[in-house]
């Protein structure tokens, strides 16, 4: 428990006293103002912060392991390094705050606020939450593998060589996001909008990408190996040498997309628009499904080893 009470916390706060590397689990500072604090390695294990005031508060390397911040403001708030591994978010606002390396493993992240957020290298393993707002952060190198964050907006955000393997990630947003040579890989991203991102060298591989939107995106050397594309919306596009080996596409529009130099071998087709499509060089070894006008096309247009 906590070797000091919450009177005996505020009153130290309120003279501009720091409580760095303080022990104050299970601490209860529920709607309490303490903007700017400073706890800076203190141990806040089970500490309760919910609807607190903590804007520009330093929390850096603390432990927070199962504390409960839902709805607190924590605008310009410093997380770096610190754990708060099975932490509440719910509502909570981390709008322009430092997180750099901060532990989030199993954490609940409903409706978290985090536009402009920096999370580079974070662990947000297994987070779980609905709606988050994660529009415009970093989350350089960070690690998502296995989140279920349906509905979550990464709109203009930057994953650079971030790891987000067997993710749940549907109904989600990436509009001009920077997602270059992202793992992705195994994760369902269906009903996602990637337009006018960034995927280049991205790792897509065995991804359930149905009725997601690519219009006007970058994926150069993409690999979507034995991905599920259905409904799926490539318009304009550019995919040149990106690897679809092995991929089902059933009512997918790649009309005025790059396909040059594209690896489709072993593809299975059904229904799939390719007017004003570049295809030279693409290679069809094995695709199956495609139409007799299908086939002409392709062959008139530069594409190789087009099934007969």
């Amino acid at each position: 428990m906590t070797l000091f009470t919450r009177e005996q916390v505020l009153s130290q706060l309120q003279q501009g006293q720091s409580l760095v590397r303080a022990e104050l689990s299970k601490l209860d500072l529920e709607e309490a103002n303490i903007d700017r604090a400073n706890f800076v390695e203190a141990y806040l294990r089970g500490a309760n912060f919910a609807r607190a005031s903590c804007q520009q508060t330093d929390f850096t390397k603390a432990i927070l392991r199962f504390a409960v911040l839902n709805d607190a403001n924590l605008a310009g708030a410093k997380l770096n390094k610190a754990e708060l591994n099975n932490a509440w978010l719910h509502g909570t606002n981390l709008k322009k705050s430092e997180a750099v390396g901060v532990k989030l493993f199993d954490a609940k992240l409903n409706r978290l606020e985090a536009p402009l957020a920096k999370l580079n290298e974070a662990d947000l393993r297994q987070v779980k939450g609905e709606a988050a707002n994660f529009s415009g952060a970093n989350f350089t190198k960070a690690n998502l593998t296995q989140a279920n964050l349906p509905q979550a907006n990464f709109s203009g955000a930057n994953l650079n060589q971030a790891i987000a393997i067997a993710a749940n990630l549907p109904h989600t947003l990436w509009r001009q996001a920077d997602l270059e040579r992202v793992d992705l890989s195994h994760s369902s991203l269906v009903s996602a909008d990637f337009t006018a991102a960034n995927l280049v060298s991205a790792k897509l591989t065995g991804c359930n990408l149905t009725s997601v939107n690519f219009q006007q995106a970058e994926l150069l050397e993409a690999i979507l190996e034995r991905t599920k594309l259905e409904l799926t919306n490539f318009s304009k596009a550019s995919l040149f040498a990106a690897n679809l080996e092995g991929a089902t596409l059933s009512q997918v529009d790649f009309t005025g997309a790059n396909l040059q130099d594209a690896n489709l071998e072993n593809t299975i087709w059904n229904r799939v628009e390719l007017t004003d499509c570049n295809v030279s060089n693409a290679v069809f070894t094995n695709a199956k499904g495609l139409t007799d006008a299908q086939t002409q096309w392709l062959k008139k247009h530069g594409a190789l080893n087009v099934p007969n």
